[in-house]
C-alpha cells in the first residue's frame, strides 16, 4: 500500500508519489506556496504583507484654546485602500475639554475630506456641553461605508463652539477593511 511505499521515495520516483499525495499531518519548518485553498485553518500568528487585509492609522492633537466658531483637530489618513471592494473605514475619536470656569456647548464631529484635502461632509455629529470647573472627555464614532479613494482622510472637528473653550487633547483612530 501507499504508506508502506513511502520509505522508498527517492529522486527517481518522487514525482510519481507527489502526483497524488495525501498527507494526514506534517511538520514543515518553512513553506512557500504560490496558491492555496484551505477549507479550515487554525493560525497562531498571521502576518499579511503590506497590510493587505486591514490598515490602521492614529493621529493625536495637542492643546489649544478655541478662538470661536470651530476648531479643527487632528487628521488621520488611511492609505492603500482599494478603490473597489473595500469594506469601509471605522473611525473613533476623543477630545478632552477643560472648562476652567468656562460654560459652553459645541458639536463634536468626524469629517471626511475630499481628494484635495478639503472638508467634504460630516460622518457623525454629537452635541456636547461643558459646565463648571471640570475636565470632560467626549468620544464619537463613525463608519464610512463608501471608500472610493486609495487614500481617505478624516478630521476631528468641534463646531458651533463657544469662544474660550480649552482643548486639552484629542485623538482620532481609523481602521480600514480592504476585503
Amino acid at each position: 500500500d501507499f504508506v508502506n511505499r513511502l520509505s522508498k521515495i527517492d529522486a527517481s520516483n518522487i514525482s510519481a508519489f507527489m502526483a497524488s499525495a495525501a498527507i494526514g499531518s506534517a511538520y514543515i519548518g518553512n513553506l512557500a506556496v504560490q496558491n492555496a485553498h484551505l477549507a479550515n485553518a487554525a493560525v497562531n500568528t498571521l502576518q499579511v504583507a503590506g497590510g493587505a487585509v486591514t490598515t490602521m492609522k492614529i493621529a493625536t492633537g495637542g492643546g489649544a484654546t478655541a478662538a470661536g466658531g470651530y476648531w479643527d483637530g487632528p487628521t488621520v489618513t488611511v492609505t492603500g485602500m482599494p478603490t473597489s471592494g473595500a469594506t469601509g473605514v471605522v473611525i473613533q475619536a476623543f477630545v478632552t475639554l477643560k472648562s476652567s470656569g468656562f460654560n459652553g456647548t459645541a458639536y463634536l464631529e468626524i469629517w471626511k475630506k475630499d481628494q484635495w484635502g478639503a472638508l467634504a461632509y460630516a460622518l457623525a455629529s454629537l452635541p456636547i456641553s461643558v459646565v463648571d470647573d471640570k475636565n470632560y472627555t467626549f468620544g464619537i464614532g463613525a463608519i464610512d461605508p463608501s471608500v472610493t479613494l486609495a487614500s481617505n482622510s478624516y478630521t476631528l472637528r468641534l463646531t458651533s463652539l463657544t469662544p474660550g473653550a480649552v482643548i486639552a487633547g484629542s485623538h482620532i483612530v481609523a481602521t480600514g477593511g480592504k476585503r
